[in-house]
């Protein structure tokens, strides 16, 4: 795999995950480049940076097919071939309106870029050709942090309006009014979709929200203290099962909640999560996740909590989703 040089830093306040091809691809945000990691045994590959590709603070990462492709902050989408990191495309004009984007995923043969700068919306692009199809956007969309695919449809947590907003990705048109549950969706930080349900992260009642979503109706909200939320924010899914992280506070954790009935256990074992206070886990100020087979893997964007100097801008912790406290390594 071709490289380009890593200037000393393997991390740089890590923002988003995503595996493709053999590797563990990491976006760093504070250091404008992408870096592969060997998931087999934690090593660092090669980090990539530079004019021939010009990342401007990747936000977020997403795999589709044999490619990676990559938002930036500054307002355009990155595509990279996941078998080598070599660059393949820029995608940019004002057509796009990339305006601050946070998060970026797939359906079917469609990209969708959520963006929470003014007017929020979701730009929807061709995979194939990069070509734009539309870009959506919606009353409901009301400082949107985070999105969700489901099926034909993109679900988008609204931290402002403590609401979600349905969008179906067919045709860019929002789906009903957003849903909303006051004293439950609270200030929204996180939203993942598994087995036909939306969970959504509530930071400001240290809870988790799940949504049918197929109906759009709100199941239940756990936040009973064997949860262990505290300002929960980012969401991840996994067959049959949603990851929810504690980013900060004083022991910043990891919970497993299982997708259909929001039950906690890790692996069915007590408790629900993994922390600094019941394992070596090091995370601090948890940015993102990615998981492959039995393997969890957790960015942290400081290494406050990691005694290794080369923590200082960021780490990642792998551990198994099968294992309570199944720490596997820490890489800095």
């Amino acid at each position: 795999m071709p490289a380009v040089a890593s200037q000393g830093l393997e991390f740089d306040a890590p923002s988003g995950l995503a595996f493709g091809g053999r590797y563990l691809w990491v976006t760093n945000y504070n250091g404008n480049s992408v870096a592969a990691v060997d998931p087999s045994n934690g090593a660092w590959v090669a980090t990539y940076r530079g004019a021939g590709y010009g990342f401007d603070r990747p936000s977020a990462i997403t795999d589709v097919g044999s490619d990676l492709f990559v938002a930036d902050a500054a307002g355009f989408v990155t595509e990279l071939d996941a078998t080598n990191g070599a660059a393949v495309r820029t995608i940019r004009g004002a057509g796009y309106h990339f305006a601050d984007p946070v998060a970026i995923a797939s359906s079917h043969d469609t990209l969708l870029v959520l963006n929470a700068g003014q007017p929020p919306s979701v730009t929807e692009i061709d995979i194939a050709t990069g070509k734009l199809i539309r870009v959506a956007s919606s009353p409901g969309f009301d400082d949107p942090v985070a999105m969700a695919v489901w099926g034909d449809d993109a679900f988008v947590a609204n931290q402002a309006s403590n609401a979600v907003t349905e969008v179906d990705v067919l045709n860019g048109v929002q789906v009903g009014a957003p849903i909303t549950s006051p004293g439950h969706i609270s200030s929204p930080d996180g939203i993942a979709a598994e087995d036909g349900y939306v969970w959504v992260s509530d930071s400001a009642t240290n809870a988790a929200t799940q949504i049918d979503a197929a109906t759009r109706q709100v199941m239940r909200t756990v936040n009973d203290g064997s949860y262990g939320f505290n300002t929960p924010s980012v969401a991840l899914a996994w067959p049959g099962y949603v990851f929810i992280a504690t980013p900060n506070g004083t022991s910043p954790m990891v919970t497993m909640v299982n997708a259909a009935t929001g039950a906690g256990g890790w692996n069915g074992s007590s408790p629900s999560y993994v922390c600094n206070t019941n394992g070596p886990y090091y995370f601090s100020n948890i940015s993102a996740m990615a998981v492959s087979g039995d393997d969890l893997w957790v960015a942290s964007r400081t290494g406050d909590n990691y005694p290794a100097h080369s923590a200082e801008y960021g780490s990642l912790t792998e551990l198994s989703t099968t294992r309570f406290n199944g720490l596997l390594r820490t890489v800095s």
